[in-house]
């Protein structure tokens, strides 16, 4: 299983050799989920994944 690594700095995933990239895109968005204070996590299901990005906007409320 590969989805405990895609917020590794430079990796990428085992089916991505004709896809362009650095393996840096996720990794920078974990860094600046935990900067403002959010968390950003995958899930999947085998076949596909999904990324969340979970903040708190000061001073907003819905």
């Amino acid at each position: 299983m590969e989805l405990p690594h895609i917020f590794d700095s430079f990796w990428r995933g085992s089916n991505s050799q004709n896809v362009p990239g650095s393996g840096l895109g996720l990794s920078i968005c974990r860094r600046l989920a935990n900067k403002i204070g959010g968390e950003i996590f995958a899930e999947t299901d085998e076949e596909w994944f999904q990324v969340r990005v979970l903040f708190c906007m000061a001073g907003i409320s819905i």
